[in-house]
């Protein structure tokens, strides 16, 4: 009667402690998971910014491109056509529209808006176009530096990523808008020396950059991906080199300027696109990534529950199992201690009288009396 109890007494506190382990470590692997589950839901914001960052970029480097274009024709006072400038500017009135407050960019559009539009409207020439144009490029070029900041597309943990979104979007423009000034200032022909200091800064600007594009590419010359940039920074690389050589002097070097910047330009443009392909197809690949170990993590959730189900599972019907088996004990053990005291209450009975009272009841009303009993009786 005293072994399940002591049994119960030492297997009691095991269990207890059982019960308060699972319960401890469920909560640390509850908080891993939702910690892990934070950190993965701010990496895929942070993607889906970088994503929408390329699009807004990708949509201002068609600006400053036309831009540039549009400058070059207004100062030599050709056939300008906005076409393909009005269609950029309604391109990036969506996007700005769509996720220029996620982006956190406030009034840079709309407050650059109506200058590209006064300048299509106006329709400036000479020295004026150049002057204008010029502050609107600036301003739009800044607008891409800040995109790339602002969508956390240059502060990565990949470098590869961090290159292509500078050099595509930061340093290419300022070769992209230099190389066109320099033209145009040199087609205009001033003499002063003010114009020969501003030449050469954008000259210098534009080496600059392309050296930036160069020591960046070779940062990352082991990257994948990295053989779809070479064949258009090969076709860069020389046309930079030739801007960089040529001379500004006479009208013939005038000219040749201006033709190696339209080249540079669209050399430019092309590595621009081909680092956005690039660039576009790395985030597809993290937005991969982060939804495989999304299912990872919900895979480990599931089993860690299911574990900790059985854990409980384990500890509780052993637990109510020992309180079964204990009030058997009870039930069989307390008859038998209940029939003991009673017997010690009862009086003795002798065998012998039962046996005799047993009898009687077996015959009859007991042993009755004959016939001359009878008679001797009445008389």
């Amino acid at each position: 009667m005293t072994k399940p109890i002591a049994l119960r007494q030492r297997r009691g506190p095991w269990i207890a402690v059982a019960l308060l382990l699972i319960t401890v470590l469920t909560t640390v692997y509850a908080m891993l998971a939702v910690q892990s589950r934070r950190q993965l839901d701010a990496d895929a914001a942070r993607v889906t910014s970088e994503q929408q960052g390329v699009r807004y970029l990708r949509a201002t480097t068609d600006l400053i491109s036309e831009l540039t274009r549009l400058r070059a024709q207004t100062v030599r006072n050709t056939v300008v056509n906005p076409g393909a400038l009005q269609r950029a500017v309604v391109e990036l009135d969506a996007l700005d529209g769509r996720e220029g407050q996620a982006l956190g960019l406030g009034q840079r559009w709309p407050g650059l808006r109506p200058k590209v539009k006064q300048l299509m409207d106006d329709k400036p020439t000479g020295r004026q176009a150049l002057d204008r144009y010029s502050e609107v490029l600036t301003l739009a070029v800044d607008m891409a530096a800040k995109v790339v900041r602002l969508a956390h597309l240059n502060g990565s943990t990949d470098s590869y990523g961090n290159y292509l979104a500078d050099a595509s979007f930061v340093q290419l423009p300022i070769v992209l808008t230099g190389a066109n000034s320099v033209a145009d200032q040199a087609y205009l022909g001033d003499k002063s020396g003010s114009t020969a200091v501003a030449i050469a800064v954008t000259r210098a600007q534009v080496a600059a950059a392309a050296a930036a594009i160069e020591a960046g590419l070779r940062v990352v010359t082991e990257a994948a991906g990295h053989a779809a940039l070479i064949e258009p920074l090969d076709s860069f690389r020389d046309t930079v080199s030739r801007f960089g050589d040529t001379a500004l002097a006479g009208t013939a070097g005038k000219k040749a300027v201006a033709a190696i910047a339209v080249q540079l330009q669209d050399a430019s443009l092309n590595v621009a696109d081909a680092m956005s392909i690039e660039l576009d197809r790395l985030l597809k690949d993290t937005v991969r990534s982060l939804d495989r170990l999304r299912q990872q993590q919900m895979a480990m959730v599931i089993g860690g529950a299911l574990v900790g189900l059985l854990f409980f599972w384990w500890a509780v019907p052993a637990r109510e199992r020992e309180s079964g088996d204990d009030r058997d004990e009870e039930v069989g053990t307390q008859p038998i201690a209940d029939i003991a005291s009673l017997s010690v209450a009862m009086p003795e009975v002798d065998a012998r009288e039962l046996l005799a009272t047993e009898e009687l009841l077996r015959v009859g009303r007991g042993v009755r009396p004959r016939a001359d009993d009878e008679e001797l009786s009445d008389a």
